[in-house]
This record gives structure tokens, sequence and C-alpha cells, in this order.
């Protein structure tokens, strides 16, 4: 069992495609998405390699780069002679990560908005998600739970806004070609306000004004109707001409979608043995206090440290896809 969890947050900045693989559908190459509820999401295994990638990348000297193999798990892959001699036995190579990352689930979606540009939209459903599993592993109190995610009473033609003055017209949002009733529930209003102020606490408060609640089959179709498909092909060198057979459709989120993982720590795996290794604990990263990283706080931190704001996550890198920034003030 994993001895403390913290949630990380982060914005995509440009599209981001994680792919599922092929598909039978109109789209042949779509995200990944949630079984249940068909929600776009970045599966624990894909959100784990990039962002052990992006320590590697990060990361300059030796102690550090034997720190990313203790955290993440030993791989041969590409390992400098240095880092390869201190794992160069069977006995230090077989020990698990020390670092868990939960799958990565959608909070906010945007939308095109006929006022105010675009809007961020939640559901219900997301909402009692996220805070459920703030407190089932981040010590939140059940009561803050159901203050925030079980007050929503929201019917399928109406949606409450964070500021109707901000995205609002006469009584109403656009949304896509989609108009919606602004809820005026004296209730949900106050949910709002309340989930809007708790937000802040992980996530840029200039976002708040944009924020917009709708029903959960409402967030089920924009999110499986509006995320943004392009099609791309090959030209040919020789004749400047499409290949034939080279033409496919990509589905990615769209920028401005905001996402969130739980990313749980555990001690250094170590053997008696290794723990009485000296030597081998010298090669260790420092803590604080200057001491081997060894227990679930000290992973924390280490990953915490080597944490850049900006990352890239899923395919097309060299398009300049995946781009996120991470919001570590919970960490």
């Amino acid at each position: 069992m994993y001895q403390t969890a913290k949630p990380l947050f982060f914005k995509v900045e440009t599209p981001m495609h994680v792919g599922s693989g092929s598909d039978l559908g109109h789209i042949d190459l779509p995200i990944q998405r949630e079984k249940h509820t068909d929600f776009p999401m970045v599966q624990s295994s894909s959100l784990k390699g990039a962002l052990r990638e992006h320590l590697e990348q990060n990361v300059s000297s030796l102690e550090d780069k034997i720190g990313v193999h203790l955290t993440f798990g030993y791989d041969n892959d590409g390992v400098d002679g240095k880092v390869k001699t201190f794992f160069e036995a069977k006995d230090n190579q077989d020990f698990a990560g020390a670092l868990a990352f939960t799958d990565a689930r959608l909070l906010l979606f945007p939308i095109k908005s006929y006022k105010g540009v675009f809007a961020l939209l939640t559901c219900p459903q997301v909402i009692e998600k996220l805070y459920k599993e703030l407190s089932l592993v981040c010590d939140y109190d059940k009561d803050v739970t159901d203050k925030f995610a079980g007050n929503w009473d929201i019917s399928e033609d109406k949606a409450v806004l964070a500021d109707s003055d901000f995205l609002g017209i006469s009584g109403k949002v656009v949304l896509e070609e989609y108009a919606f009733n602004i809820d005026i529930n004296e209730k949900n209003e106050k949910t709002m306000q309340d989930f809007a102020a708790k937000l802040s606490d992980f996530l840029d408060s200039k976002i708040l004004s944009r924020l917009v609640v709708v029903s959960d089959d409402v967030f089920k179709d924009f999110t499986k109707l509006t995320t943004e498909v392009i099609t791309r092909t090959k030209i040919q060198n020789d004749t400047g001409t499409v290949q034939s057979g080279a033409l496919f459709t990509e589905e990615y989120l769209p920028a401005e979608s905001y996402m969130y993982s739980l990313v749980a720590a555990h001690r250094i795996f170590q053997t008696t043995k290794q723990k009485n290794d000296e030597a081998r604990q010298q090669q260790f990263p420092k803590n604080a206090a200057n001491k081997p990283i060894r227990s679930a706080e000290d992973v924390r931190a280490f990953f915490k440290k080597h944490l850049k704001d900006i990352g890239q996550i899923g395919g097309s890198s060299t398009l300049g896809k995946g781009i996120v920034q991470f919001f570590k003030n919970q960490l």
C-alpha cells in the first residue's frame, strides 16, 4: 500500500493525442476514453511513461539519474554506463518503483461560447469523482466531498455559471450551436460558488469566470462530439501528390482542457543487505537534510523537485502536440 498520495493537475496547452490504437469507427486513431462514461482520459501507463521521460530529460547529476530509476523502477533501455554500474548486480534490478499514478481524468472541457469566446465545462459526475478521490487518499474531509459534489440538480436545458455576466446573454449561455437557460436555482448557485472557490486552490484563478456546470448527459455529448479531429496524409516527394492509402483521421483532446491524476509514493524498496551497503547509499540522491532519499515523503519531494512546469504527453510531439502545464502546488 502506498503511504502518501497527492493530486497533480495539468492543463492541455496544445491539442493532445494519447491514442487507444486503430478503430473501426469514423475516426481512425481515437483518443483514450473511460469504458463506462466515454469521457476522455489518459491511462496511468501512458502518463507514467511520459512523466518518467520528462524527469529523465530534466536531471543531469549521476545521483538524480539513479533517483529516477529508484522512484520509477529500473529500466535497462538507454541507461548510461555509470548508472548501469550502480544497478549491475541482478539483485539491484529487481524492485518495484516507489511512485504510482492513477489514470488522468478529465476535469474541465473547453467549448466555444457565443460570449466570452469559450467556456470550461464540467458536470456533477466529474466533480463528485474528483472529490471522492481526494477524500479517499488526500485527507479531504467527507463533509467537503458532500458539500461540493452532492448538491447539484441540473436539467438538460440548463447550465450553472460561475460568472453570468462574463458568459451569459439575455438569461442564456450559448455553447457551440446550443442555447442553455442560465440556472438561477439558489442551491446550485451556492454550490457553484463553493466549487469555484475550492478549485482556485488547485488551478489558475483566472479560469473561474469561464466555469459552467451542465448535466452529465450534456457533458458526455460535448466531450464525445466536439473533440478535434484532423485529417492527415503523406505527400510523395517525387510527385508532390498524396500517397495512395496514406489518408487517416486523428482525434485530439482540445487545448485548454484540464485533467488530474493522483500521485502516490512509497518508500524506496531495498533489501536489508542494500540498506547496509553504505557505498551504495551514498550514491542515492539526497533529501533536504542531505541524507539519501528513503521515505515516501522523500520520493514525493524528489518527483516534485524535478517536475518542470511544462511537459509533453502523448504522440505527435514533432508537430507540437501534447504540450501541457503542470500545477504542482498540491504535490
